[in-house]
């Protein structure tokens, strides 16, 4: 395999993985700024900003692989393997951060305790004619997927005051810092 090859691969990759998790991000942090806007204003759009940046290290690690281009002598595969290394160290972690991110804005999918497994059957009544018959508005099937996906309504939102604002945006900046180190190794391994 060629060192060039190996150059572009790892360049496309650290744009196309950075941007993922950047977009993945910033999709939660979209969500999140809608529901919050009332509570927080323009504070809270920080969240999109913050995820916008993971691209950026993406982007800066791709511009440094494709000016590798430029040089007199062919790129070789020692070379080539540590520059797509690179693209894929600086990709991943921004993959990884972005949905740490993600996750973290995410609202929970499940309040209070689970429902009985299998549900209950449900109560049946004689409609009083004396032959039987449930009164059962669907002739008495039960269908317990049906009963399963029912899911209780989602809580109401919690205003968010000045300390937990604080607190999420320290944990939005230490989940970027996973980016953020994924960068500097990829330098690292592009300068050497």
């Amino acid at each position: 395999m060629s060192g060039e090859l190996l150059n572009a691969i790892g360049a496309s990759s650290a744009v196309f993985l950075a941007s993922a998790g950047s977009a993945y991000a910033s999709a939660h942090s979209g969500r999140f700024a809608l529901r919050a806007h009332r509570n927080l204003g323009l504070k809270s759009l920080v969240f999109i900003i913050i995820s916008g940046v993971l691209a950026i290290y993406g982007l800066i690690v791709g511009v440094l692989l494709v000016q590798k281009f430029e040089g007199v002598e062919p790129i070789s595969d020692s070379e080539g393997c540590r520059y797509l290394a690179a693209g894929l160290l600086v990709g991943f972690a921004c993959l990884c951060s972005g949905i740490g991110m993600g996750l973290f804005l995410q609202p929970p999918r499940h309040h209070g305790p689970l429902p009985p497994f299998p549900p209950p059957p449900p109560a049946t009544a004689s409609n009083g004619g004396g032959d039987g018959e449930e009164s059962a508005g669907n002739g008495g099937i039960t269908e317990p997927l049906l009963f399963m996906m029912r899911s209780p309504p989602p809580p109401p939102p919690v205003p968010i005051d000045g300390k937990g604002f604080v607190t999420m945006v320290l944990v939005f900046i230490f989940l970027e810092a996973i980016g953020l180190y994924g960068l500097i190794v990829a330098l690292f391994a592009i300068g050497k």
